[in-house]
């Protein structure tokens, strides 16, 4: 269970990823501690299967408001699919804790281009209230406004 704090700093990093518009489809993960540790991140089945998942496992690549990237195999675990490998690089790279929120952009399904929107639970660091401006660039994330 998250402490007092982190579930106050994580309902506003989910106010803020609910407050995002985009034109792409897209899916909201609230990161838990297996999803930090583990080295897969379980993601919306729905949403991979209808715009991304034409096999067992594929491929596809995260991107950040940055514009650094980080592959990640795509696999599936029952009904379930997941970020398999190159994810504890992203979270890594990314300092991602328990709390923060990511909103998956599926931008570019040919590619299989995934922008991440990252809210974070804490906005203590100057790391991540860096990491969470805007884009410099519109088509970036494309956003209705």
């Amino acid at each position: 269970m998250l402490n007092p704090v982190t579930e106050s700093g994580t309902d506003r990093a989910l106010q803020r990823a609910r407050a995002f518009r985009s034109e792409y489809p897209s899916s909201t993960v609230v990161m838990h501690p297996s999803y930090i540790r583990a080295r897969y991140l379980n993601i919306g089945a729905k949403f991979i299967k209808k715009h991304l998942l034409n096999r067992s496992r594929d491929n596809a690549i995260l991107r950040v408001s940055d514009g650094r990237t980080w592959p990640v195999s795509l696999g599936q675990r029952g009904k379930g699919v997941r970020f398999q490998t190159g994810w504890m690089n992203f979270v890594q790279d990314n300092q991602l804790e328990i709390g923060d929120v990511c909103v998956f952009v599926l931008t570019n399904d040919i590619k299989r281009l995934i922008d991440v929107v990252l809210f974070r639970a804490k906005l203590s660091s100057k790391v991540h209230l860096v990491r969470e401006r805007q884009p410099k660039s519109e088509d970036q994330f494309k956003s209705k406004n």
